[in-house]
């Protein structure tokens, strides 16, 4: 059995597209994706279409905001996984994160809590 793909990508300054096409017998595969940024923000999609099911397998969406050293970002996974993140580089030496995730399917929650300071130049 032979399978093929068939792949298409766009950039410019302010917009990303990419789509491929996995043509294999079982009925082919769409993937696609799309990120468009202005200024400090940017916005992400991405879907994964099964033909041989008539049924979308991935719907993810994705929000960012990057400010001057403060990043967040937050994200959407098949209507089920939300969460979000916040780093901040608060000087030189010190960085700080902090993670958010919750899954609506099984009611769980995830925290994630990081942190980085450098005690002198050749540590």
């Amino acid at each position: 059995m032979k399978d093929g793909k068939v792949t298409a990508e766009y950039r410019h300054d302010l917009v990303t597209l990419t789509g491929d096409v996995d043509l294999n017998l079982s009925g082919p595969l769409i993937n696609a994706s799309a990120v468009l940024g202005h200024g400090k923000w940017l916005a992400g999609y991405q879907m994964a279409y099964d033909t041989a099911k008539s049924k979308l397998t991935k719907n993810n969406v994705g929000v960012g905001l990057t400010a001057n050293e403060f990043f967040l970002h937050l994200n959407m996974n098949d209507g089920q996984i939300f969460g979000g993140s916040i780093y901040k580089k608060i000087d030189k030496q010190t960085e700080c994160g902090f993670t958010l995730g919750w899954t609506a399917s099984a009611n769980t929650t995830t925290i994630g809590i990081g942190a980085k300071h450098q005690l002198d130049e050749s540590a």
